[in-house]
């Protein structure tokens, strides 16, 4: 199946600021119609040291990818084994498989026919951001304190409608869907001090 890959990245510095931008793009193909999956990827970081002793970074990563699920079955049949029930002469139009239920014949839901009217797809969505913010205020003494917050999102549709062809007269359509939503806060903080002494010794302490 064909795949496509685009990226970007854009990266930079000052005396003072250091910076770095990236955004892909992939679309990968499934090998059935209407299958596959598209992502898209960007990242942004930046650091700026304000004096000596003070230095601020950011940084931001974002993801949205959505994926076309398989919406082709055969009604009666599991996925692996149905094949082997259909006639070879059906076509993307058929909605009697004639080998099927001993040779006497059966409505299926055509392969083609459940991709052109069904719906199966998943979105995701994530974004992680995080502010990090450093002090040195004595040689040696390093404080640190990193705060992050996580946000994924994830959005499950399947419908079937009720004009496929292995419906009964008056059944409804078949629907499907499914909400995922988890968010995080974090807060990571550390000081250490470290000191040098003369003859090779060395002095490391940290706290968080």
């Amino acid at each position: 199946a064909p795949t496509q890959t685009y990226a970007l990245s854009l990266t930079g510095n000052t005396k003072k600021t250091n910076y770095f931008g990236s955004l892909s793009y992939l679309d990968n193909q499934g090998i059935i119609i209407d299958s596959g999956m598209k992502r898209v990827n960007g990242q942004f970081n930046i650091s700026h040291k304000f004096n000596k002793w003070l230095r601020l970074r950011y940084s931001m990563s974002l993801m949205y990818r959505k994926n076309n699920n398989n919406k082709a079955n055969i009604a009666g049949t599991s996925p692996w084994t149905g094949v082997i029930y259909m006639s070879p002469v059906l076509t993307t139009e058929s909605v009697v498989n004639d080998l099927y239920n001993y040779g006497m014949g059966t409505k299926f839901n055509n392969p083609y026919i459940s991709i052109m009217q069904g719906t199966n797809y998943r979105e995701s969505f994530s974004n992680t951001q995080s502010i990090t913010l450093e002090l040195t205020p004595i040689k040696g003494l390093s404080i640190k304190s990193q705060n992050t917050y996580y946000l994924f999102q994830t959005h499950l549709y399947k419908y079937n409608p009720s004009t496929l062809p292995a419906k009964n007269e008056g059944d409804g359509g078949d629907l499907h869907r499914n909400e995922h939503d988890t968010r995080q806060c974090s807060s990571d903080n550390t000081i250490t001090y470290k000191k040098n002494f003369s003859g090779g010794h060395n002095f490391d302490a940290m706290g968080g």
